[in-house]
């Protein structure tokens, strides 16, 4: 654990959505040699609409019972190979509820003009060993063009995968498209960390030179320009905020925190099902993915959603991106 007090997102305000990242299954139309077997190996198959609809009605109730709304990622696999993807999003709008996927941004453009209204957000992961810039311009121009977020269009995140030998294409492509977007797309260079089990856990996928590493974090041609757009939802200066042990604020993005080695929460308090519920791909609905207990099936009658009860954290490091945005304190 390190010097702080606090350690938060703006998951903690309480006019803040509940949370809810959904794997639907790890069927997958790409085989990228970065990404993890149980990501795209396709033996857990897509949920029954039934249990889709069942699940939803009962998180509806849940978070009109706490007073909140909710917020709901779905990620797979390739999510948008879901045959049901589109009935599915119109059930999540229809509560008023607010939706972003996480894809790989294959599908056709025509399937992105049928389901661009249904996305508040999306984070497109950009594989130079698969994806084009071509396609990826196509796509993004036509989500931008949305009637989501007051017609403002979906705002879209583009994750470029730091494939070693691509390096300096990628930060060539994020830069050009930087300015013809017009600085409405966040776009976010991604060191790529072994999940295949190769190496030591949270070592790097491939061997990266520092060379590599400072290029690849370095700031981009725009920082000391205005700010055109804000991505965080907070409008600071990073996602998240630290409070050290001697009242000092800190801001720093998620990139910062585990590159820093900033994401050691042992014995410190979590707000992992308070503030954000996963479902994994098996179904089973649970407090975060440090958490192996389960609420329940989405296609159980009665699911127990999480209580108001604090985690203490166990994990001498943390490294889901979606674990790591929940409020970690000390108790007082």
């Amino acid at each position: 654990m390190l010097d702080y007090q606090r350690f938060s997102s703006y998951w903690e305000d309480p006019e803040s959505p509940l949370q809810v990242q959904w794997s639907m299954g790890n069927v997958c139309n790409w085989d990228c040699e970065y990404c993890p077997d149980y990501s795209k190996a396709g033996d857990n198959p897509w949920p029954e609409m039934t249990h889709c609809t069942n699940f939803l009605n009962q998180l509806f109730d849940h978070v009109n019972k706490i007073n909140k709304k909710v917020h709901i990622d779905l990620i797979g696999g390739e999510v948008t190979l879901y045959p049901h993807f589109k009935q599915l999003a119109e059930q999540i709008n229809s509560n008023g509820s607010t939706l972003s996927i996480f894809s790989n941004g294959s599908r056709t453009i025509r399937f992105w003009e049928e389901v661009k209204n249904y996305l508040n957000t999306i984070v497109i992961s950009y594989h130079p060993l698969s994806n084009s810039k071509e396609h990826l311009t196509n796509v993004i121009d036509v989500l931008l063009n949305s009637d989501r977020n007051d017609g403002e269009g979906t705002i879209p995140t583009v994750n470029f995968a730091c494939v070693k030998e691509y390096i300096d294409e990628i930060i060539a492509m994020r830069n050009e498209l930087y300015y013809y977007w017009e600085g409405r797309v966040n776009l976010e260079l991604r060191l790529l960390r072994d999940k295949r089990g190769h190496r030591k856990f949270g070592q790097w996928h491939y061997d990266y030179t520092q060379e590599d590493i400072d290029k690849i974090m370095a700031p981009p041609p725009w920082h000391n320009q205005p700010v055109i757009k804000h991505f965080s939802p907070t409008k600071q200066p990073g996602e998240i905020k630290i409070v050290h042990l001697d009242g000092t604020i800190s801001w720093h993005n998620l990139n910062d925190i585990i590159i820093g080695k900033m994401n050691m929460f042992k014995g410190m308090y979590c707000n992992i099902g308070r503030e954000s519920i996963v479902v994994d791909f098996k179904g089973n609905v649970r407090m975060g993915y440090c958490q192996h207990g389960s609420a329940g099936h989405i296609s159980d009658s009665n699911i127990n959603f999480p209580s108001n009860d604090y985690v203490v954290c166990q994990q001498e490091n943390c490294f889901n991106l979606r674990d790591l945005q929940a409020t970690k304190f000390l108790q007082s």
